[in-house]
């Protein structure tokens, strides 16, 4: 994968994840002017430690940001939403019995 097949990538996931260019700066701690660069190709390398958490926020392999072609999987931006929204949904819950029948209800519709 080329430094600028890697800058495409970014921005793609970026959009279809709903994230704006200030969602991902502000949880990379940079501004988002550098997320901008990134994705446009403008700079060739990005810091590890931010290569890490930009990996961690767009749910994106490493190795992938990295340029290796990989065999890993990369999980669909219509599965990640969708699980971010469960997710949301269930922290809402405080009553315990009702959160375990809601936990066995999406484990029967969810199977990994």
């Amino acid at each position: 994968m080329t430094n600028a097949e890697v800058a495409s990538l970014l921005k793609k996931r970026r959009l279809e994840l709903n994230l704006k260019l200030e969602d991902v700066g502000n949880a990379l701690g940079v501004h988002k002017s550098t997320i901008s660069r990134w994705e446009s190709g403008d700079v060739n390398s990005i810091k590890s430690g931010h290569l890490y958490l930009l990996a961690k926020v767009l749910y994106l392999p490493v190795e992938t940001l990295l340029g290796f072609d990989t065999d890993k999987k990369i999980e669909s931006a219509e599965t990640i939403l969708l699980r971010k929204k469960i997710e949301s949904e269930v922290e809402k819950i405080h009553d315990k019995d009702v959160l375990e029948q809601v936990l066995r209800i999406v484990k029967t519709f969810i199977k990994e």
